[in-house]
């Protein structure tokens, strides 16, 4: 009996001894994780980026669109801020026109829309109607009648203005950005369903940036990833020579 309980002494003591190894270990990588997470990789205006802010654990090409973001974000909002862009008094009030334009506009076509279905399943022609198409004209009314009850309840209780504006603000220098950025540096033009984006002047001004030192990525494979992230070709491009950066709510409202 004493033998077996100085070898099972020794077994505890044993496992004891292998817990604090693992311990040791944990603690030592602890201090190392953080380190590596605070660890500068770029800086912007003078300020750190650090490998936790762009989550370079998860993989270079996953911090670099982290990365892409928050030059873009700082970059674009100075480039507002010096060029004197932000949405002015002016752009409140015609983006304000244009909406109760469009507004106007819209609420006319689907009330001809709407008469147009109703007098479908109601008039001479609706007992020749197949099933399938009154199914199709029932929904389309019952879908533009809830979008009359939404018109009901937004103009029963309409967005505060300085909450509109917090939400147009950004949007409306946004426009304004791309709009300058193209004319002063040029190049491709991507199309997206926000409308024209300055994919080439964006390249463009970030290079600026990095030549004067004002965006420098000091780990080799994040800048690499980078780059190739901001300098890949848009999906869809604007024809040479027929680029409008006009502002859309200083068009004319589209009309059926």
């Amino acid at each position: 009996m004493r033998l077996a309980r100085s070898g099972g002494a020794m077994r505890m003591a044993g496992l004891r001894r292998a817990a604090l190894g693992v311990c040791l270990a944990l603690a030592g990588a602890a201090p190392a994780a953080a380190g590596e997470a605070a660890r500068t990789v770029a800086t912007l205006f003078g300020q750190p980026i650090t490998a936790a802010d762009v989550k370079l654990e998860s993989g270079e090409p996953q911090a670099a669109g982290q990365l892409r973001q928050r030059v873009l974000k700082a970059t674009l909002e100075r480039f507002v801020t010096e060029n004197g862009l932000d949405a002015s008094e002016a752009d409140f009030a015609a983006y304000a026109r244009f909406e109760a334009e469009f507004r106007r506009a819209d609420l006319e076509r689907r009330r001809k829309l709407l008469a147009a279905i109703e007098g479908e399943l109601g008039g001479p022609t609706a007992p020749h109607l197949s099933e399938a198409q009154r199914t199709r004209l029932e929904q389309q009314r019952e879908t533009l009648r809830q979008l009359q009850r939404h018109d009901a309840q937004r103009a029963a209780a309409p967005p505060g203005q300085v909450d509109q504006r917090r939400v147009l603000g950004p949007w409306i220098a946004g426009f304004k950005a791309g709009k300058a950025l193209h004319e002063r540096y040029g190049g491709v033009v991507g199309m997206t369903k926000f409308g024209p984006e300055p994919s080439g002047a964006i390249v463009a001004l970030l290079r600026e940036h990095e030549q004067a030192g004002r965006l420098h990525i000091a780990h080799a494979g994040l800048r690499a990833a980078f780059w190739a992230l901001v300098e890949r070709p848009p999906r869809v491009t604007a024809q040479p020579g027929r680029v409008d950066f006009t502002y859309y709510w200083l068009k004319p409202v589209p009309r059926d």
